[in-house]
């Protein structure tokens, strides 16, 4: 089999991770995959001219889950980071939490309702802990775990 003969085999092609062609490409495929199901009344594109204050809320929106077959350069941007970024002087943004991705926990609702209150639009981040999901122990439901 080799294995022994040739122990560090995969030495090296941690280099090849991340590159900035395989980053244009992914890239490239996730913007040719977005589908917008339903534009209501226009809501999109966001008209930043009309808009003083953004919340984004939700046990996703300052986390990065690269999930357990991507590899991490490190350089992961969070939503919250990358809309900060983004939005600097030209929106301001508020932030809470809310709950975690997987318990009962309601005890961020208070500071998220406030947020949402204080906004003009809201991005909420919820979805799935990449501790909890993968290979032989996907959830069999697509409901969100928790309170989310």
């Amino acid at each position: 089999m080799g294995l022994f003969e040739h122990p560090y085999r995969n030495e090296g092609k941690q280099a090849v991770v991340h590159t900035q062609e395989h980053q244009e490409v992914a890239r490239k495929i996730a913007d040719e995959s977005i589908v917008l199901m339903k534009n209501e009344n226009n809501l999109l594109p966001l008209q930043l001219d009309k808009l003083k204050t953004i919340a984004v809320i939700g046990p996703n929106a300052n986390m990065c889950q690269n999930g357990s077959y991507s590899g991490s350069n490190g350089q992961e941007v969070t939503a919250l980071a990358g809309l900060t970024k983004l939005l600097e002087g030209k929106v301001d943004i508020l932030y809470a939490q809310g709950c975690d991705l997987v318990t009962d926990d309601r005890s961020g609702f208070d500071e998220a309702l406030k947020a949402a209150k204080a906004s003009d639009f809201i991005l909420y981040f919820a979805g799935q802990s990449s501790n909890i999901i993968g290979e032989g122990h996907d959830q069999t439901s697509l409901d969100f775990m928790g309170v989310q």
